[in-house]
């Protein structure tokens, strides 16, 4: 689950981490303003929702700041550079 957020041209990205596929724990749950690194914000071992809901208030963070948020199920990570291809 991934809340993207846009003000003014700018994007945001609210991402719920699930190291486990299928499973709701253990997740965590990250931010990332444009070109700038992956911030780790929370994480849960054992608390079903902990992420969701973590995630969903600093969303409403966000928009409380101007932003416009959206959730989304899935956005495509970045592609990684292939310097192997010439």
């Amino acid at each position: 689950m991934t809340y993207v957020c846009t003000k003014d041209g700018k994007e945001r990205l609210i991402t719920v981490v699930y190291d486990i596929q299928g499973s709701n724990v253990p997740c965590e749950v990250t931010y990332q303003k444009e070109d700038e690194s992956l911030q780790g914000l929370w994480r849960a071992q054992n608390t079903e929702g902990y992420c969701e809901g973590k995630a969903a208030e600093f969303a409403q963070k966000q928009e409380s700041w101007g932003w416009q948020c959206e959730m989304v199920e899935d956005v495509p990570a970045p592609a990684a550079e292939d310097n192997t291809a010439q």
